[in-house]
């Protein structure tokens, strides 16, 4: 029987005694781990900037900081549970992880992982709808796309990310067993509980109403929301010439997470599949963990994305790179100083002129 991992699905062995394949030291470990290391440092620049006076006071901002922060917590649950097992198959340093502390982590790492999958899904249909508010009727939007409105989503959203999530925590249990070596030693893994053998458990929770939950509903929501949102470009795309300057911002942002949603459609199709074939009692372990390697993938590319399409999230990265930057430092010193040794100068000129 197949587990759930922290971000599509896998195996009980892929989740706790991972198989020693070389294609699962190269897609898990490399691949996967090198995927989640570049989304968390992404996502932390992302979120630096998002918290940036100069963003902050919008609701679209506010759903894209909760985004940051579950991708984040994806990455960083996949990264344990799935990546650095699998990586110690060609890293010797890291069998010690690999052969404990892995499999002590996992009973709390894997709820954690789902919650946070859960979050980042939802928080995506969150931020499309707000932006099928603020361009499908834009008169409504300054008394609905509020900061304070988006804080209450974001909290409902990690709230129900949590609730649905609570009987994870019962899933899984780490324990000791005799060592294979036959040197009477014992070695920590981590194993499915009665709880999660339960049929009636499988077929109800763990398949059906996972598959609602996190596929068939949110799936549906986003491409009816997006339909909507690309016809009202289309024909405001047609009147260019009338839209002012805020409805051209509306719809530059709405183009942005257009391709936020299209990613994430392509990324998390394949774990959909995974989830349909497992009803059938089919399971395909290179699928799911090409699907998790996607989902990860999923979970990091929207830095990529702010950078293309955001020109406001450009300019204030450049901004903070420039004053990260000693030389950059140093320049604006240099040129405070000449604009200060102008101005007395000035000044001085001034003076002499009104004497005489």
């Amino acid at each position: 029987m197949s587990i759930h991992c922290i971000v599509a699905t896998c195996s009980v062995t892929s989740l706790c005694v991972q198989n020693d394949t070389e294609y699962r030291q190269y897609v898990l470990g490399a691949a996967l781990t090198g995927t989640c290391v570049l989304g968390l440092a992404g996502n932390a620049v992302s979120l630096c900037v998002l918290l940036h006076p100069q963003m902050r006071g919008s609701s679209v901002n506010c759903g894209l900081q909760g985004l940051a922060v579950f991708d984040s917590l994806v990455l960083a649950s996949a990264a344990l549970a799935l990546g650095l097992p699998a990586l110690a198959l060609g890293l010797p340093a890291l069998l010690p992880y690999r052969r404990r502390w892995h499999a002590w982590l996992v009973p709390l790492v894997y709820p954690l992982g789902l919650i946070a999958q859960t979050g980042s899904v939802w928080t995506t249909v969150g931020v499309t709808l707000e932006r099928y508010v603020a361009v499908c009727h834009p008169l409504r939007a300054r008394s609905l796309c509020t900061q304070r409105r988006a804080r209450v989503a974001l909290l409902t959203v990690a709230a129900f990310s949590l609730v649905y999530n609570a009987p994870r925590f019962f899933e899984v249990y780490c324990t000791e067993i005799p060592s294979e070596n036959g040197d009477n030693q014992t070695v920590l893994v981590a194993l499915p509980t009665p709880f999660r053998r339960d049929p009636h458990y499988v077929q109800v929770y763990y398949i059906w109403l996972y598959l609602l939950v996190m596929y068939f509903v949110p799936f549906a929501l986003l491409f009816a929301l997006n339909a909507l949102i690309w016809r009202t470009v289309q024909s405001a795309t047609r009147s260019r010439n009338r839209l002012t300057c805020s409805q051209r911002h509306e719809i530059g942002l709405a183009l942005m997470l257009f391709c936020v949603v299209v990613i994430f459609f392509v990324c998390n199709l394949l774990g959909m599949v995974a989830n349909i074939l497992e009803h059938f009692q089919v399971y395909w372990k290179e699928l799911v963990d090409v699907s998790n390697l996607l989902v990860s993938i999923n979970s990091s590319v929207n830095f990529i994305i702010y950078c293309l399409f955001g020109k406001k999230f450009r300019r204030i990265l450049g901004g903070m790179l420039l004053r990260c930057c000693p030389f950059s430092a140093r320049a604006d010193r240099d040129l405070q100083s000449i604009r200060l040794r102008q101005t007395s100068v000035l000044h001085s000129f001034n003076g002499t002129t009104s004497r005489i």
